[in-house]
């Protein structure tokens, strides 16, 4: 009889359990779902105050339902301090029941932050709170995130060992990468940290990371040290990745997958096009010049190959054959190039044979030029000249680059005479460029022709954009670029930049381009720049943008270095790293 009655209380006692479980669970959905109003929430559980279930989950939920009321009633001292009073209580109950729970711990945490501004009586350390929270979490992004946030903005009262495990944190929630986070914790760095070691621990190692921060402190105005030195490493990590995604592209093209491989040769192509070299201001090198120039021509005739073998139009990978060609100094690598293009029939067996399309014509003798076949050029000119052809408008730069390379080959074989008559020829057609015309005075210079000299000095100079232009209060907004073009000759030149007086405090943090390449950036310390550059025959572009501030910009002038002239300004001269690592392209 006993042992019967044994096993009915044992029944009864997990009937009874199901029972609490199962009105736990009701109460907690109940509440969690069906009820939105605050105070009806707290209606229900002051109801059930006399015999609550054992569930944490309901206990948690009041917590954070009490919480909200107290909250509300912030006009009425009692009733707020009663209903936070209830959801320490529930905290208190959820975590006993549940110590594991990351989750209470962070609401715990958050609602013990606020009770502290209004000094309420209860011992527990919300930081404590908020530290259990994370290491309870796992990998919960944004548990992570928000303790991080709490215990910088604390960093200066942190302990050591606080302050790493404040960064262990932090690096977790930034390792993703996501720009959001990226730019709330370097604001939170910004207001409470403002130490760079700090900021170099949490970053994650990626290029983008990387730029985002450069322009961030940019921005903020702070230090330009530091600023460069993202940059530069953005751009290695770039050239790195540049690197990769090329020998992907080549594995890919070797095993004949033409549309990965030409995904891959873009990604590369795009990744140094973004380097502009701010390496140029540190005392630093990373990516060496040489292996750059490698790079980028490998890359562009992977792009060439890829377009080709897809599409057999020479005119379609023209762009990236002229830049590849640009580049290459090895007639061995050129020889291969040409035979690749031979075999699948799209050049002529000997250069210089097509009249009718002249785009490809000139690209025939570019090869040829490229591999010293001057004697074949200057037969193919010869021939050209016997023969009556009219030239339409749209073909003429293309027949002006055949005229160039005719001229070109008869001057490396010293006619000299007949190298100009073919570089008039082209400048009779309306193609107006100032290397004609100086290659020009260098054989008149051979000659000795002083007469000749003396007149295309004149032309050269008329073509020159030497001036001084004055804008009537151009206003450069912050991370708008304004930029202007100039023909020179070659030479150094002297550019000088004029802005505003009275600049504003912080001082405009002002980036200055030239052909693609970062020659200048620093805070304005005088409203004038003064920088002596090596300039490009033909077009170079000057690119100005100021990066934290709006600024005006009054003058810009583009003078002839000649002699060097005493001046109160900041005179740069670019030597050495500072040349501009791409070629002039007048062929492409």
């Amino acid at each position: 009889m006993m042992k019967r009655l044994g096993w009915l209380f044992l029944l009864a006692v997990i009937g009874l359990m199901d029972i609490l479980l199962y009105r736990g669970y009701h109460l907690y959905y109940q509440a969690r779902e069906r009820i939105a109003d605050v105070d009806k929430k707290t209606a229900l559980f002051d109801m059930e105050q006399a015999f609550l279930p054992v569930n944490d989950l309901l206990y948690h939920e009041m917590g954070k339902t009490y919480f909200d009321a107290g909250v509300s009633r912030l006009q009425d001292a009692g009733r707020r301090d009663e209903a936070f009073y209830k959801s320490y209580q529930s905290f208190i109950r959820s975590l006993t029941l549940n110590p594991l729970s990351p989750y209470a711990h962070f609401d715990f945490a958050q609602a013990l932050q606020y009770m502290n501004f209004l000094n309420l009586p209860f011992q527990e350390n919300y930081f404590e709170e908020y530290k259990k929270a994370a290491l309870l979490s796992g990998q919960d992004l944004q548990i992570y995130a928000e303790v991080g946030r709490i215990m910088f903005s604390r960093w200066a009262s942190l302990t050591p060992e606080d302050k790493d495990f404040a960064l262990d944190i932090v690096r977790k929630v930034l390792f993703r990468k996501e720009p959001e986070k990226i730019a709330a914790f370097l604001q939170i760095w910004d207001l409470n940290v403002k130490d760079y070691a700090v900021l170099a621990k949490i970053l994650p190692v990626d290029a983008g990371v990387y730029l985002q921060t450069a322009q961030f402190l940019g921005e903020k105005s702070l230090s330009r040290e530091e600023r460069l030195k993202y940059m530069t490493q953005a751009e290695t990590l770039e050239f790195r990745l540049a690197k990769d995604e090329y020998m992907a592209g080549q594995t890919n093209f070797n095993g004949l997958k033409l549309r990965e491989a030409k995904a891959h040769f873009q990604a590369a192509l795009a990744c140094v096009q973004r380097i502009v070299f701010y390496q140029n201001l540190t005392v630093q090198s990373p990516v060496d010049g040489m292996e750059y120039k490698n790079l980028l021509k490998s890359v562009h005739l992977g792009l060439a190959k890829c377009i080709l073998e897809e599409s057999r139009r020479l005119d379609e990978a023209l762009d990236h054959l002229y830049a590849y060609l640009n580049l290459e100094d090895q007639l061995s690598s050129v020889g291969e190039v040409e035979a690749f293009l031979r075999e699948r029939g799209l050049i002529e067996a000997k250069s210089g044979g097509n009249f009718q399309d002249f785009s490809r014509f000139a690209f025939e003798l570019f090869l040829g030029f490229k591999q010293n076949r001057y004697r074949e050029i200057v037969q193919a000119g010869q021939t050209l000249e016997r023969n009556l052809l009219v030239i339409p408008d749209k073909t003429k730069q293309d027949y002006a680059r055949v005229l160039e390379l005719v001229a070109d080959a008869y001057q490396k074989l010293d006619y000299l005479y007949e190298s100009n008559k073919f570089y008039q020829k082209a400048i009779d057609m309306g193609v107006q460029r100032v290397d004609f015309l100086l290659k020009m005075r260098k054989n008149y210079e051979r000659l000795n022709d002083v007469n000749k000299m003396t007149a295309i000095d004149k032309e050269v100079t008329a073509m020159l954009e030497f001036k001084e232009m004055r804008f009537p209060g151009l206003r450069l907004n912050k991370g708008e670029p304004f930029n202007q073009n100039f023909v020179l000759n070659g030479r150094k030149f002297r550019l000088t930049l004029s802005f505003e007086e009275g600049l504003p405090q912080p001082s405009p943090l002002v980036s200055i381009m030239f052909n693609g390449q970062m020659i200048w950036e620093d805070y304005l310390q005088s409203p004038d720049i003064d920088i002596v550059l090596p300039s490009d025959i033909g077009s170079n572009t000057v690119l100005v943008c100021v990066i934290n501030k709006p600024v005006t910009l009054l003058m810009m002038k583009v003078s002839a270095e000649e002699t060097p002239k005493p001046t109160k300004k900041e005179d740069i001269s670019l030597s050495g790293k500072h040349e501009n690592l791409f070629p002039a392209k007048n062929l492409s």
